[in-house]
């Protein structure tokens, strides 16, 4: 059965990955015209492939993403966010990360009891997991 990426006018795919939830795929992926990208994580219906939601992912350099539950933890240049596959909306967010302090290419995230940590080169941003409540502040 065939499907569409939902993809600006003009942009091309460039990094795709994937998981399931509830049966259903999501994709992560990031879109580019070679100059500027942007990236966005798709839920679409097992049955019908047709797109439930879509959520942007505020950047380009789309990192390493870590499903947890219902629940998906993703990560762009200069921003990491909480993200509920049951309908798209974040949980809460980390932007500006880049310009503040400089975190650009994060590695996979990893939990560690209510923590979850963004390494990033010799560096991490721990955060709560339910509340994203910054620890390193």
């Amino acid at each position: 059965m065939p499907f569409a990426f939902p993809v600006d006018t003009g942009l091309h795919l460039e990094r795709l990955a994937f998981t399931r939830f509830e049966g259903d795929p999501v994709f992560l992926y990031q879109i580019t015209d070679n100059e500027v990208g942007t990236s966005r994580v798709a839920r679409l219906d097992s049955a019908s492939l047709r797109v439930k939601w879509v959520s942007k992912v505020p950047g380009f350099n789309l990192g390493y993403a870590l499903q947890d539950g219902s629940h998906l933890y993703v990560t762009c240049i200069g921003f990491v966010g909480k993200l509920d596959l049951t309908d798209g909306r974040y949980l809460w967010r980390h932007d500006n990360l880049y310009e503040t302090e400089r975190f650009n290419d994060f590695q996979p995230p990893r939990l560690a009891g209510d923590t979850v940590f963004f390494p990033a080169g010799r560096r991490r941003l721990p955060v709560d997991r339910q509340t994203g409540r910054r620890f390193d502040r």
